[in-house]
């Protein structure tokens, strides 16, 4: 990897792919003697359902009868 002229470097798509690094996704940088080092930002729930549902609605009373029927299914295992 080399840092541009901007001090910005580009993730191989191997290590993007190692990590399911998504665009979009933030990441934040821990400095560790003269190494760095990244890690993800955990995405909220939220913010995962709203990438996989895309543009559908889902609406107070949708996610309360989302949370019921999770509740059901993980009560009756």
């Amino acid at each position: 990897m080399e840092v541009d002229d901007r001090h910005r470097i580009t993730l191989p798509k191997e290590l993007r792919d190692s990590i399911n690094l998504i665009k979009g996704e933030k990441l934040y940088v821990i400095p560790a003697g003269d190494s760095l080092i990244l890690k993800k930002i955990p995405i909220t729930p939220s913010e995962s359902l709203r990438k996989i549902l895309g543009e559908m609605d889902f609406n107070r009373e949708a996610r309360r009868k989302a949370e019921k029927w999770m509740l059901n299914q993980t009560s009756e295992k």
